[in-house]
C-alpha cells in the first residue's frame, strides 16, 4: 500500500548486463522503455574496457533528469498493483 512519497526513498536495481564490446551472442527480447536501467541501456556506448564502462555508465546517470527520474518514481504504484494482479508473473512494465 505504498505511495509515491514512500517510493521516493527506495533506490532502484536490476538484473541488467552491460556488455564489454558489441556482441555477446545472445538473443534479445525487447520490453517497453518503463525503467531506468532500460533506458540507460538503450544510450550506453560500445565500451571495451571496464574503466571505460564505469565512465559511460556514471555519465548516463549523472544526465538523467529530474522528470524521467519522478516519472518512474509515480509510476510504482501502478507496478506493483500489476504484479499483484498478474499474481507475480512478467507484467506490461
Amino acid at each position: 500500500m505504498w505511495n509515491v512519497t514512500d517510493w521516493q526513498n527506495v533506490v532502484f536495481s536490476d538484473d541488467s548486463r552491460f556488455v564489454l564490446g558489441t556482441d555477446d551472442n545472445r538473443v534479445r527480447v525487447w520490453r517497453r522503455p518503463e525503467h531506468m536501467w532500460d533506458q540507460l541501456k538503450r544510450q550506453m556506448p560500445s565500451c571495451h574496457s571496464v574503466h571505460d564502462l564505469e565512465l559511460a555508465v556514471q555519465d548516463l546517470w549523472a544526465h538523467l533528469t529530474q522528470d524521467n527520474r519522478r516519472c518512474l518514481i509515480n509510476s510504482m504504484p501502478d507496478r506493483v498493483a500489476a504484479f499483484i494482479v498478474d499474481g507475480g508473473v512478467p507484467t506490461r512494465y
